[in-house]
């Protein structure tokens, strides 16, 4: 789908914490790769449920404030919400049972309008959301895993890291030469690495 753009990793962590940081809004700061949300106003629970709105502090050149509405909310597994012209941000977390997850980060602006009518997508896309949100997901991812492997996180130019991989609504991963993004050299450099 080419109004959506949705990443995953892997990473050493348990289900339940990894939910428990997700679905506590004033904690949001500590995921959001881009910097954009500053703090929490409104909403303050140590753990969303389907139907709770939220209002946080954001930055984006200029101040402001947004109000989602967490649509789907499944404990260790999913935590969805609706921003207000319609686009989503959806988590999910997948236990592997081997002391690892899987988390995708997902948004998906396909019913994105304006005023309840106009297509957001293609404004979206000619202001540079799609590339800044696909950047900004890879750093969430990025920062999971410093949140979670701190202790472990070494120079992916020496071992083999975890990979954060880029895929269609279809679940097919993108073209190999885009579609991988080291986490721990995004992270630690800000540098996105490409493998053929």
């Amino acid at each position: 789908d080419p109004a959506m753009i949705s990443a995953e990793t892997t990473l050493r962590a348990a289900a339940s914490d990894v939910y428990a940081l997700i679905a506590d809004p004033a904690r949001h700061t500590e995921l959001d790769g881009g910097g954009s949300v500053r703090g929490l106003i409104s909403g303050d629970t140590p753990e969303l449920r389907e139907g709770d709105t939220f209002t946080e502090k954001m930055f984006l050149g200029i101040p402001y404030r947004m109000s989602p509405t967490v649509l789907r909310a499944e404990k260790n597994q999913i935590l969805s919400w609706r921003m207000p012209t319609d686009h989503y941000w959806t988590w999910e977390i997948a236990d592997n049972h081997d002391g690892t997850v899987t988390v995708r980060e997902t948004w998906d602006a396909s019913e994105a309008k304006f005023f309840g009518f106009i297509p957001a997508a293609p404004v979206f896309r000619r202001v540079g959301v799609f590339a800044r949100n696909r950047r900004n997901i890879g750093l969430s991812l990025a920062k999971l895993h410093r949140t979670f492997e701190e202790s472990e996180a070494v120079s992916c130019l020496l071992l083999p890291c975890e990979q954060i991989v880029f895929r269609r609504k279809d679940s097919n991963p993108l073209p190999a030469r885009r579609n991988t993004i080291c986490s721990r050299c995004y992270a630690d450099t800000n540098t996105t690495v490409l493998r053929a």
